[in-house]
């Protein structure tokens, strides 16, 4: 990538958030992500599943709704993430978050 090419991009970020990073979820959109993704994941088993959860969140649909969720938080902030609860959890969903992320942990 060029110089001119991560000027635009962080052009493009800064107008699209208001030069504030990636958008604050509200209260209520953090909350339903927890309740629709990361409750459910932790139900079912981190490092080992857990039968019986696993059936009853099948029949729930569970998975149906999370993808939901997030596409309805996607169209609600754009751009290429957001920020949940004050910032303390991130949700990446563009490609150039995801990259800037990675390359700044490596």
């Amino acid at each position: 990538m060029t110089q001119t090419q991560a000027a635009e991009r962080s052009e493009q970020r800064e107008e699209a958030t208001g030069g504030g990073g990636l958008p604050e979820a509200s209260l209520a959109e953090s909350l339903r992500f927890l309740g629709l993704g990361v409750l459910p994941a932790l139900g079912r088993g981190l490092f080992s599943a857990r039968p019986l959860v696993v059936k009853l969140m099948a029949a729930l649909r569970t998975d149906e709704r999370v993808i939901r969720g997030l596409a309805d938080l996607r169209r609600a902030r754009g751009g290429q993430g957001a920020r949940l609860l004050g910032g303390r959890l991130v949700l990446l969903w563009g490609s150039d978050a995801i990259r800037e992320v990675l390359d700044a942990s490596a």
